[in-house]
């Protein structure tokens, strides 16, 4: 084989590669990766938290007749299944709810802990049912969305130290990120649905 067909086909591999790893992104990443804002007015807040309020009847909905079988489809190659993604949503976003409310009782960079969301995924209560995901999750939701709007704007601009992140998070700039969240894992379920015909 000549050099140039080695370089030619050395080429042609890495394409191929490369083709994989921007497929592999995109199932990752479905709806891009999360944009902090660096400020949000009442319109941006109010349509985030309407995201945020709206996701456990969204999950209802797409989940309604799912059997355990169809729970075990994934996103993606080694990516998690439905049921995985949903109990993550609900251990991810109590997470959430209660950074919101140390700010609120506590006040400004109040430091939260980050948790290790892999280990919370497979802790023992996990079983095959994601109801009490869901139940955890429109309870949440529901009060998390009214903690949000009642606050000012000046408890928006408020935040959490997080521990992981090594900085300071305002509330406004975690709403967003929880509407980025919400939708991220939503479009993880309808590809994960999409597997499945």
């Amino acid at each position: 084989m000549s050099s140039w067909s080695v370089v030619l086909r050395e080429k042609c591999i890495f394409a191929h590669k490369l083709a994989d790893m921007l497929d592999l992104e995109k199932l990752k990443y479905p709806i891009g990766h999360v944009h902090t804002p660096s400020s949000m007015n009442d319109i941006d807040i109010t349509q985030a938290t309407t995201v945020i309020q709206k996701l456990p009847d969204e999950l209802m909905d797409i989940t309604l007749g799912l059997n355990p079988k169809d729970l075990e489809h994934t996103y993606r190659p080694g990516g998690w299944n439905i049921k995985q993604v949903i109990h993550h949503l609900a251990d991810s976003h109590m997470h959430a709810f209660s950074r919101f409310k140390y700010v609120v009782t506590e006040g400004d960079q109040v430091e939260v802990k980050a948790y290790k969301e892999a280990l919370w995924a497979g802790t023992p209560e996990i079983d095959d049912s994601i109801d009490d995901s869901l139940l955890i999750l429109r309870g949440v939701h529901n009060r998390w969305s009214k903690l949000i709007h009642s606050l000012d704007p000046q408890i928006l601009n408020k935040g959490y130290y997080h521990s992981e992140m090594k900085r300071n998070v305002p509330l406004f700039e975690a709403v967003a990120q929880y509407e980025w969240h919400c939708k991220h894992h939503l479009a993880h379920i309808h590809l994960a649905l999409k597997n499945m015909e």
